[in-house]
């Protein structure tokens, strides 16, 4: 059995319907429309009740067993048929009494369970229709002849039943394929942020020794300008500096990606001067490597700004890598929802393989040494934290386009 239904619901759900039960009769005891024991029955129900709902809740099997629960729902079924058969019949308006385990039943068990109970109500029900009471002063409602009003009656609760507990099925089903989707996604931002989080203070650790080796190799390389065939020496250190550089801004691109994600406030800019912009941030490009749609509105938007900024440049600095001379297209819009931009590249493309990793952290098609992949893994996390995401599509014929979008406000 699913844990849908905790131990202590089953408890009060139980409790609840045996008051409901005495209620129904006192209700037709005092009313004089029904004569019947009423002492001995009330006696047996409270004891029933009280007894089983003690076992229930002090019992670990209950916990564990679809198959306990399902014979406790046929049992009450029973006493319900005994408290309408000596009340009325389905004359007793609490013969809905019926319908409230098929929903319940519906609810927790499993589609063959389901119809054993609907069946079983539909029986039971069926049979209060015929089968004469008597402890009623009145049977015109159970005449052997079965009327076809009475025959309505049983079409219509035979019909209701089964498309509740098929509507209720349905939408149980879904319910819990959403919550464990939810609950994916939730497990997976959270480990997505504590990366980020683990990224900012990993990169704030390493700028200290960092920034302690540049200077030793600034004062290396002053030492060996004094030395005699120093130029072996100073290429090296040369090379040193390169990758202290390289090292040094890995860890600015960790800080700001890292730190900017969550919290950032929302900037007003103008969306196509924030394209503009953006094509700008690369002057080692020429000015045909990256072009701007005309379609993109002269606006004013609500976002992100550095976050937003930090995420394309990543993209575009992903397709600029992709290869030689290749040729960018960025574009943007806005819907009611969502705000929109895409970056087209004329790359050989990403194969499948890789495509379906995308990101994820540490994925990169660069390389090795020349990239930690985790450009599109920010962007991504961007674009999920403020309500949207990062959809790629690959073309080996015409490159890759990616479309990063957020929502508005």
């Amino acid at each position: 059995m699913d844990s849908i239904i905790s131990k202590k619901w089953i408890v009060l759900f139980r409790k609840y319907l045996g008051i409901l039960s005495l209620v129904t009769f006192i209700a037709a005891h005092y009313s004089h429309y029904y004569q019947f024991q009423l002492p001995t029955i009330i006696f047996s129900i409270i004891l029933f009740f009280i007894l089983s709902n003690i076992f229930i809740a002090r019992s670990n099997y209950l916990s564990s067993s679809e198959n306990f629960v399902f014979l406790l729902v046929l049992l009450d079924l029973l006493i319900i048929y005994t408290v309408l058969l000596f009340s009325g019949g389905a004359s007793n308006p609490f013969s809905i009494l019926f319908l409230v385990y098929v929903v319940f039943s519906a609810i927790i068990f499993k589609p063959l369970k389901i119809v054993s109970i609907v069946t079983l109500s539909i029986v039971a029900f069926g049979s209060l229709l015929i089968i004469p009471s008597s402890h009623s002063s009145h049977h015109s409602h159970h005449s052997a002849d079965f009327s076809s009003h009475l025959w309505g009656m049983w079409i219509a609760y035979s019909l209701v039943s089964i498309l509740c507990s098929f509507t209720i099925t349905i939408l149980t089903k879904y319910l819990k394929e959403s919550l464990e989707q939810t609950e994916k996604l939730k497990n997976k931002q959270l480990r997505l942020s504590s990366l980020t989080t683990l990224a900012a203070g990993a990169a704030h650790e390493l700028r200290t020794p960092i920034n302690t080796i540049s200077l030793c190799i600034e004062d290396a390389k002053y030492a060996a300008k004094k030395l005699e065939n120093s130029s072996e020496i100073s290429d090296q250190l040369e090379i040193a500096t390169e990758e202290i550089a390289r090292c040094v801004n890995i860890i600015k691109n960790l800080s700001l990606n890292s730190g900017e994600i969550e919290g950032e406030n929302l900037q007003t800019i103008n969306l196509k001067e924030f394209c503009y912009e953006l094509a700008n941030q690369f002057p080692n490009t020429s000015s045909k490597q990256i072009k701007l749609t005309s379609e993109i509105p002269d606006s004013d938007v609500s976002l992100p700004y550095h976050s937003v900024k930090n995420a394309l440049k990543s993209l575009i600095q992903n397709s600029l890598e992709s290869a030689a001379n290749v040729e960018i297209t960025i574009s943007a819009w806005v819907d009611k929802k969502f705000i929109y931009f895409k970056v087209v590249d004329t790359g050989p493309g990403i194969d499948q393989t890789t495509l379906n990793q995308l990101g994820e952290p540490f994925i990169t098609t660069k390389p090795t040494g020349s990239g930690m992949g985790l450009g599109v893994f920010l962007a991504k996390l961007t674009a999920t934290t403020y309500g949207g995401n990062l959809d790629y599509k690959n073309d080996f014929s015409s490159g890759t386009e990616v479309c990063f979008y957020i929502k508005r406000n």
